[in-house]
């Protein structure tokens, strides 16, 4: 039995896939599909308009994955990111206030 597999392409061309290759493939088409599942769970998410739970500070909040957890529980949640590109992504995707800065020993938080 050979350990190569051969799949036909347009006339004239073919590619040699080994067993490894296979399963990389494979793998890789189930990994999307995955993801394909987790994205659109992630849009049937209800984040409430008005949160009744307590103040959550997100430290290093990235683009908000931490704080959407939060969120779809009720609570309020503030971000702080030193990157404005993550800080953008958290404020057009979550109903909370991600603020672009630096944190350091100065920084004050809300209370």
């Amino acid at each position: 039995m050979k350990s190569d597999i051969y799949i036909q392409f347009p006339p004239s061309t073919h590619q040699v896939y080994t067993p490894n290759s296979v399963d990389t493939i494979v793998a890789g088409i189930a990994s999307r599909a995955r993801h394909q599942a987790y994205i659109s769970s992630l849009h049937e998410l209800e984040i409430p308009e008005n949160p009744t739970g307590p103040r959550v500070l997100d430290l290093f909040a990235g683009c908000g994955g931490l704080s959407l957890g939060f969120e779809v529980a009720g609570f309020e949640t503030i971000g702080f990111e030193k990157d404005g590109t993550y800080s953008k992504t958290y404020n057009r995707n979550l109903s909370g206030e991600c603020l672009n800065i630096f944190l350091d020993g100065e920084t004050q938080y809300p209370t």
